[in-house]
Formats: C-alpha cells, structure tokens, sequence
C-alpha cells in the first residue's frame, strides 16, 4: 500500500515536471514566432516605404519628361506649319529647323527596390495583390524603355545622314563655307530631309513617353493606394 502511495506521488510529481516542460517549450515557440512575424512586418514595412519612396521619385521623372515633350511636340508643329505655308527659301527653311526644340533623351525607371526584392526573393512579404501590381508597373516601365532605346536609334541613323549634307556642329560657323565648298541645292535638299525624318520621329518618340507615360502614372497610383492599405 506504502508502495503505491509512494508511486502515485511520483506519478503526479513527474507528470507536473513534464507539463511545466512542455508549456514552457510551447511558450517559448509562441514568443518566437510572434518575434519572428514581428521582424517580418517589420522588414516587409521597411520595404513598402521604399518602393513607395521609389514610385513618388519615379513619378516626379515622368512629368518633367513629360513636360519637356509636350515642348518638344509644339516646337515641331511649329516648323512643320511654317513648312507647309510653301514657297519658303532653303536656307530660312534649314535655319527655322535648327531652332526646333528636337533632341532626344533617356527614361530610367526608379523601381530599384522592387527588383532588389525579386532577386533576394522577398516579393513574398508583399501581399499578392501588391506583388502583381507591382509587377505590372515593372513590366510597363521597361516597355516603355525598349520604346524609347529603339527610337532613339532609328533617331541617331537619321541625324547621322543628315550631318554628311547639313552642318549641325557647335562651330559658330558654318562648317562648309568654312572649308570653302558649296553645297547644291540638292544635297541641301537631302540633308532637310534627313532633318524632318528626325523631327517625326522625335515628335513620336515625345507621344510615346507621354500616352504611355500616362498609364505608367496611373499604375503607380494604383501600387501606391495597395501599399498603404495594408
């Protein structure tokens, strides 16, 4: 009897032990996930303000490329209405095409932090939503730079053609009568040409950085109202 007395009270002992034991391991498993999904969070928050720091940046690039060819789109309306009035010298006509505001330019998307995440693989601290939006917006920015580079190619063929029959140079001079030759109306004909192939397709390649720069806007508002909804 003295034997199973003894037994029971080792029973309880042990089976208190164990219980202390196993809801301490379960406490301390609580306190760290609860740590590790606050780390998480926190990270993940971190992360939205960049990318939100990143679009806001990216956005205030696209209105100044923007403006500037809303610009550069009169500028080359301009010429080609005075063009079109006919009857107008060669010389006032290569002239007026030299004050045209042309030229090209560069759109870098500001969206490092999101490409930073999908090489690192923490995309999945982003919810689905947001990751798909922002995916979006990565795959429009880019298109938009594939448009813009083969533009500018086509561009620079064109301004290549022209300079061997116009002078383009930064010489106060013109480069021709410096060297004392004289173009034929012809060439100068053929370098003009040249000249409105380039201000067409600037005039294009300004359409395109605004009607597309305009859906990129509109995504981005769209990844900046999923980010701070959450």
């Amino acid at each position: 009897m003295r034997i199973f007395k003894h037994l029971r009270s080792e029973w309880f002992r042990y089976g208190f032990e164990t219980l202390a034991v196993v809801v301490g391991i379960l406490i301390a498993f609580t306190l760290d996930n609860w740590n590790d999904q606050r780390k998480t969070k926190a990270a993940a928050e971190i992360y939205k303000q960049k990318i939100i720091s990143d679009i806001v940046a990216d956005t205030v690039n696209i209105n100044r490329l923007m403006e500037r060819c809303r610009s550069m789109q009169e500028s080359i309306d301009t010429y080609f209405e005075f063009f079109d009035q006919g009857n107008i010298p060669m010389s006032e006509l290569i002239d007026s095409s030299k004050q045209v505001n042309g030229g090209y330019f560069r759109y870098l998307p500001v969206n490092y932090t999101f490409i930073d995440m999908q090489s690192s693989g923490n995309t999945i601290l982003l919810t689905d939503e947001q990751r798909i939006a922002l995916i979006e917006l990565s795959n429009n920015q880019e298109f938009l730079q594939i448009i813009i580079e083969k533009t500018i190619t086509q561009i620079m063929e064109d301004e290549h053609s022209r300079n061997e029959y116009l002078d383009f140079d930064r010489s106060q001079n013109d480069f021709f009568e410096s060297i004392s030759m004289t173009l034929d109306q012809r060439s100068k004909a053929q370098g003009l040409k040249h000249q409105h192939n380039m201000l067409s397709k600037n005039h294009y390649l300004a359409y395109q950085m605004i009607s597309k720069g305009e859906s990129i806007k509109a995504r981005s508002q769209n990844c900046l109202e999923l980010l701070t909804a959450y």
